[in-house]
């Protein structure tokens, strides 16, 4: 494998690792607020709904990006694929993998990020799209990359000041 190669899977790899961890800073937020460990004030209910939107926009956008034609994403892996040393077999799995993750991120590409979150629409009337159940697409993607590269990819991640290990796929 070239080294451009090799470095481009490694950013998507650990672009995927950031969605991932924002993923788990949403799920943190959501949890505060069931559990009450949140004061329920308008000002803190205000302030949780912008930093919710706003950590869901940055996955959809980050989750569109692995789809994306012309710079780094899945796509452009797929379309230099001769830099992978891969066999058919190897590139008709990972074709249909990158096919399925594009059919199953469309809908959320059109809707959320083309019309509201990337762009604003001349046609958005100002109600804001649909909450996205974020986790299928986040197991779309961690699974078309354990495709790209052959293998399972273990997002284990071990917090340096205390030790601590998190999972980031966990439950997923």
């Amino acid at each position: 494998m070239k080294d451009k190669s090799k470095r481009e899977l490694e950013n998507i790899l650990s672009d995927l690792q950031s969605i991932l961890i924002t993923y788990r800073a949403y799920n943190n937020v959501i949890d505060q607020w069931k559990n009450k460990t949140i004061p329920n004030t308008q000002k803190n209910h205000l302030l949780t709904c912008a930093v919710m939107e706003s950590l869901e926009r940055d996955m959809i956008v980050a989750l569109c990006r692995l789809d994306d034609d012309k710079n780094l994403s899945f796509r452009t892996v797929m379309r230099n694929s001769s830099d992978y040393d891969l066999s058919n077999d190897d590139v008709k799995k990972i074709s249909k993998a990158i096919a399925s993750y594009r059919k199953a991120i469309n809908p959320i590409k059109t809707q959320n990020r083309n019309k509201y979150i990337a762009h604003l629409s001349k046609a958005f009337d100002g109600s804001l799209p649909p909450v996205v159940d974020l986790k299928p697409l986040l197991r779309h993607a961690i699974d078309t990359m354990s495709c790209v590269l052959n293998s399972k990819i273990n997002w284990e991640i071990e917090l340096s000041d205390t030790g601590d290990k998190i999972i980031l796929d966990e439950g997923i």
